[in-house]
């Protein structure tokens, strides 16, 4: 019943798509039963079910994991989601209580995070050839940035465009037809490429075989010698564990 409760509640409301997003992104944690005790950022009475909770931990900016407990409908939010039952957790008085977390870190300076395409982008100002850039993100755990979406694009467009450090140069993103035939682009998560977003005449050369965003075009795409020293945006995933 509780799941259906997500499901159905996930359809109505994008601004619960941080806490509930379905297990990808938050998953019942292994601690049910118990009630977590550290890092509370706030504490609610009379929040009418888990998904609501889910919606309070959305949008507040300190919340990474939350506790919902049914008997007495209290809502608990967390800003840390690394627990560890012996130290941060009891059985006492809650009994029933479910805790759900936030598995993705974004914090940093230079990262940003889009609950509506749910992605976490770093933006480096090292400049760096795009095989190296790629090595650079991977190192850290993610990868160039996969813009395959309208959303994703406007996202990575509009937070360069919103920094004045950020918006005055170009930028290498996830893709090549470097190791395929010439044309076929493929995403640094392996995937080809259905949505592009090409300055006119680009996208076809037989010697250019990376991609950047231009800045001076609207961030629309150019192909590019991969020796180039350009900035590049990473990506970061979710993991489940």
């Amino acid at each position: 019943m509780e799941w259906a409760v997500y499901t159905s509640f996930l359809m109505l409301t994008i601004s619960a798509v941080y806490c509930i997003q379905t297990q990808r992104r938050t998953r019942r944690h292994q601690f049910d039963d118990l009630w977590i005790i550290n890092h509370v950022v706030d504490d609610r009475y009379g929040i009418s079910s888990t998904a609501a909770c889910a919606v309070i931990c959305a949008t507040s900016s300190s919340c990474r994991s939350f506790t919902y407990h049914e008997a007495n409908r209290r809502c608990q939010l967390h800003s840390w989601a690394n627990f560890f039952p012996a130290a941060t957790a009891t059985t006492i008085p809650y009994p029933g209580a479910a805790y759900f977390a936030s598995l993705l870190d974004c914090s940093g300076a230079n990262r940003i995070y889009s609950p509506i395409e749910d992605i976490c982008i770093e933006v480096m100002t090292t400049t760096k050839s795009w095989h190296n850039a790629d090595n650079t993100c991977k190192n850290l755990g993610g990868q160039l940035v996969v813009a395959d979406t309208e959303g994703k694009f406007n996202f990575i467009k509009t937070t360069l465009q919103g920094s004045a450090v950020w918006s005055n140069t170009n930028y290498w993103i996830g893709l090549s037809d470097e190791t395929v035939e010439n044309g076929v682009f493929i995403w640094s998560d392996g995937t080809r490429a259905g949505y592009t977003n090409w300055m006119p005449g680009e996208g076809g050369s037989s010697t250019e075989f990376c991609v950047e965003m231009v800045r001076s075009h609207d961030y629309k795409w150019n192909d590019n010698p991969c020796w180039a020293p350009l900035r590049f945006i990473c990506e970061y995933t979710p993991n489940i564990v």
